[in-house]
């Protein structure tokens, strides 16, 4: 969490200094950012439970359709490991990127694919399903074309039954992840 807050506080200074030039949105872009974020998952076979945090990571990759619209993919991931155990929940979405002002602030949204994977040590129990994301974003200039990106964002998926080795281990498994965090985004 001091990391997180660190991240925070840094990106902060960066958008009160002020001098940075324009932010140029154009052609090609990647971001690549990590965060904190509170996860909860459901199974019919598993009591309900409380959130847990943990460590988050986004990558995102696409092209721009003018100043105010970027298409492209956001791979979200959630991870989380204890006594030799390990929880890692994934969402890849085709997203929308929308500035509605020529400011910085940006609305995420898309649909795509979830992933939810439990290494037990000896065996992997994992499955594949829908997923969508939602979320906003402030691009905070440090250059012409590279920003320092802080985020909000929801993601929740359902990859259905979890498996071994075909075996259906948990029914009707689904996760959500409400993440904060902060990256740099190249354009």
């Amino acid at each position: 969490m001091r990391i997180l807050s660190t991240l925070l506080i840094t990106t902060a200074a960066l958008a009160l200094g002020g001098g940075a030039s324009a932010q140029t949105r154009d052609g090609f872009f990647v971001g690549v950012g990590a965060g904190w974020g509170s996860a909860k998952v459901e199974s019919e076979d598993l009591d309900s439970t409380g959130r847990q945090g943990s460590w988050t990571a986004n990558l995102r990759v696409g092209t721009t359709f003018g100043d105010r619209l970027l298409v492209g993919a956001e791979l979200n991931g959630w991870f989380d490991s204890e006594a030799g155990e390990s929880v890692s929940l994934f969402n890849t979405t085709l997203a929308l990127y929308y500035y509605p002002a020529d400011s910085g602030l940006f609305l995420k949204g898309g649909v795509g694919l979830s992933r939810a994977d439990f290494d037990l040590g000896d065996e992997t129990v994992s499955g594949l399903g829908w997923g969508v994301m939602a979320g906003l974003g402030y691009d905070i200039p440090i250059g012409n074309s590279t920003a320092v990106t802080p985020v909000a964002t929801f993601w929740y998926g359902k990859p259905g039954d979890l498996t071994i080795e075909d075996i259906d281990i948990l029914h009707g498994f689904k996760h959500n992840v409400f993440e904060l965090g902060v990256g740099i985004t190249f354009y």
